[in-house]
């Protein structure tokens, strides 16, 4: 009988989807109400705290952490495939496109395994007059085992938030 109970508890969290993948921790929202067409929208590249700190997180030399970044950019495309996205740290907006931003990432120094996250601001700005439509600093799950899969987690929950985010407005 216990089993069963627990069983159906178990089943209950999953079906509710209780386990948070992204928590908005701040939140500024500055037009609510905007549309903003899918079609427009530009995600920028994401340099994750820059290149600065690879010998802490215990690359062998910066150009094998910045290609991991670009691995990280290139599935978050993919996971928010409706936008278009940056492909380098180059690559500009089309006039009009509304640009969300993902700055100030924040990794743990201890991201290996249990209950991790990593922090980042999202910021929307509207085209041509840069007024930020949104901000938020959001906290996304990363406790997948490993470095790498765990902020690889925590891009795709990235990217699971900005598609929710774009269809609030």
């Amino acid at each position: 009988m216990r089993i069963a109970v627990i069983a159906c508890a178990l089943a209950a969290l999953l079906a509710c989807g209780c386990s948070a993948d992204s928590k908005i921790i701040w939140e500024k929202v500055e037009a609510p109400g905007s549309k903003i067409d899918r079609a427009s929208v530009f995600l920028a590249w994401i340099d994750f705290g820059g290149s600065q700190d690879w010998y802490k997180r215990g690359y062998a030399s910066e150009e094998d952490w910045l290609r991991l970044v670009a691995t990280l950019n290139q599935a978050y495309a993919g996971w928010a495939s409706d936008f278009r996205a940056a492909r380098s740290p180059a690559d500009q907006p089309a006039p009009g496109d509304v640009v969300v931003a993902v700055k100030n990432v924040q990794i743990p120094a201890e991201l290996r395994a249990g209950d991790k996250f990593v922090t980042a601001v999202v910021t929307v700005v509207k085209p041509g007059t840069h007024e930020t439509l949104y901000e938020a600093t959001v906290r996304l799950k990363a406790d997948a085992w490993g470095f790498e899969s765990a902020l690889n987690q925590a891009t795709y929950n990235l990217a699971r938030f900005v598609n929710k985010l774009v269809d609030r407005f």
